[in-house]
């Protein structure tokens, strides 16, 4: 087993090829895809565009993401416990340091061992339906975000109206010579008890 380092964009395994070997992440990130072909369908049925296609179908070539592995997952396992050829892509990401064990190197202990969690890839039809389903999520979400945006710009839209529709009330000026003042009565001991007119001169003004 060796410890080897890839730089982004490095096929590691080819589709419909014999891997050569097993291989763990140590760090980095590696993408798995698939290449396979979709049938055209005229009424863009998605029923029938699930199904494999048959000979004289008209195909669609598409690549489908099946993962994103990370550190201390493995790929190629399977292919090679069962000597098949690889159903997807291997390609890294990023910059990755992976360990490559060869075939030379798996014994039969480690075969048996690891056989039993290596996982096999969907087949093309479970994926192709996999494909169709992200679609419609992804335009459900898309839809949804554009009708909660829709509804918060309407929703500030009639708050703002609101506002503008309060009509202020015109403060009501006060006519000081509309203003009679009764007679001032001053009491006190000094002064005699005879009623005071207090003179005052309308309007008012500041000083």
């Amino acid at each position: 087993m060796t410890l080897r380092e890839y730089s982004a964009n490095t096929v590691l395994l080819t589709q419909d090829e014999l891997p050569p070997g097993i291989f763990i992440i140590y760090s980095g990130s590696i993408k798995i895809f698939r290449s396979m072909s979709f049938r055209e369908s005229a009424t863009n049925c998605t029923e029938s565009m699930i199904k494999n296609p048959i000979e004289g179908d008209r195909t669609e070539q598409k690549e489908i993401t099946i993962a994103e592995l990370g550190q201390g997952e493995s790929i190629g396992d399977y292919d090679s416990f069962n000597e098949s050829r690889a159903k997807f892509f291997a390609v890294t990401s990023m910059p990755s340091l992976v360990f490559v064990i060869s075939k030379a190197d798996i014994t039969r202990d480690i075969l048996y061992d690891m056989n039993v969690k290596a996982l096999e890839t969907p087949d093309d039809q479970q994926l192709r339906e996999t494909y169709f389903q992200k679609q419609k999520w992804n335009i459900y979400k898309s839809k949804l975000i554009k009708t909660v945006k829709t509804e918060m710009t309407l929703s500030k839209s009639k708050w703002k109206t609101s506002l503008r529709s309060v009509t202020p009330q015109p403060v009501e000026r006060l006519n000081l010579d509309q203003i009679h003042l009764p007679p001032i009565r001053l009491s006190s001991k000094s002064q005699s008890k005879t009623p005071v007119k207090q003179k005052i001169k309308y309007p008012l003004t500041d000083r």
